[in-house]
């Protein structure tokens, strides 16, 4: 069981909390998000803007609708076009505009369009491509550009980027003419993520860094498909990866250091979205059904560690200048000591882990 932060105190009595070195390095606490409609029997947490609110999907007797959940105020979205259907919002920026699709519902293509939502008005989009078909919109930043998906006439996939209404192809260079490629989330940077297919069960990450890409599998040993679904203003990516048995878990990647992430008690879970304080959204499975979730972050040990151990260095410079002397040379080690130490610990656990 990993222990929590062990306190310290110096000769100036105040006390300084320094993380073990045993502890994880990323901790959440979990929220389920349920719309509490009457009928609703599944939701989805798909997006997630800067200022914490939340889109997604429900699904009741009448169909798939998607929802915004404005600071727990829930309000349902449905495209109004006629013979729309299966609402999906799937990405939200920080000022509130909400893309999604409809007629896309359990992954459909045909007959499915990409919408726009501004303050009550929607707006559809189709990809402007020749044979062009199943557009979605996966994403939106907080410059109004908006990424997703679309399939050709031969039924490949592709990303597109769509900036004020003109639109470019987002096909992964290294993918294989034969493969799929699916942009799922863009930064206020430009920075896009999302997969591409490498045949069955060969699913694979990548971030498109302006026109540069990189391929993003998660390191854990068994892993067998990766899929990067958002990513935020200070690049962390989420997404999903599988494991050997087949089970879907989440995982964070932050500047290349990946961590494993699981809802208690879930036998899946799925992040979508995270913003710029690495609150996360998604979905995951129990008995009871399936929910949508709001992760938010425990500050690291690490980060407590680095606190500690400067608010501690600063105490110690402040303790030997009103004493007059250097730390004691004999007997117990002094706090500077201790904290050498601590640090010396670490590096240690640390060219362990990465052994």
């Amino acid at each position: 069981m990993s222990q929590g932060p062990r306190k310290f105190c110096f000769a100036l009595g105040a006390c300084v909390a320094i993380a073990s070195p045993e502890a994880p390095a990323t901790a959440y606490t979990f929220t389920p998000i349920d719309v509490p409609f009457a009928g609703v029997v599944q939701t989805f947490a798909l997006g997630i803007n800067n200022g914490g609110q939340i889109v997604g999907d429900y699904l009741d007797s009448s169909g798939v609708h998607g929802f915004l959940d404005n600071g727990g105020s829930f309000s349902p979205i449905d495209v109004p076009f006629p013979g729309a259907a299966g609402t999906e919002a799937l990405g939200i920026d920080s000022g509130g505009q909400i893309v999604g699709c409809f007629n896309c519902a359990h992954g459909a293509t045909t007959g499915t369009h990409a919408f726009l939502y501004i303050a009550g008005t929607f707006t559809s989009i189709d990809v402007p491509f020749p044979g062009g078909f199943g557009t979605v919109a996966n994403g939106i930043n907080d410059a109004g550009q908006i990424v997703g998906s679309y399939f050709d006439a031969s039924g490949i996939g592709h990303g597109f980027l769509d900036k004020a209404g003109v639109f470019s192809t987002i096909d992964v260079p290294f993918a294989g003419s034969s493969s799929g490629t699916f942009a799922q989330g863009i930064n206020t940077g430009g920075q896009i993520v999302g997969w591409y297919s490498s045949g069955p069960g060969g699913e694979h990450g990548f971030l498109d860094n302006s026109g540069s890409f990189s391929a993003i599998d998660v390191p854990f040993p068994g892993n067998s498909g990766t899929i990067a679904d958002g990513i935020n203003d200070r690049g962390q990516i989420v997404g999903t990866y599988r494991d050997a048995a087949g089970a879907i878990h989440g995982f964070l990647d932050d500047g290349g250091i990946f961590t494993s992430i699981n809802v208690p008690l879930a036998f899946d879970t799925k992040p979508n979205g995270i913003n710029i304080a690495s609150q996360i959204v998604g979905s995951f499975g129990d008995a009871r059904g399936l929910h949508g979730f709001l992760a938010t972050s425990i500050p690291e040990p690490r980060s407590l560690f680095l606190v500690g151990s400067g608010l501690a260095a600063l105490g110690f410079g402040a303790y030997r200048k009103a004493r007059g002397r250097q730390a004691p040379k004999g007997g117990s080690p002094g706090p500077a000591v201790l904290l050498r130490r601590l640090v010396q610990r670490r590096a240690h656990i640390e060219r362990r882990r990465a052994a």
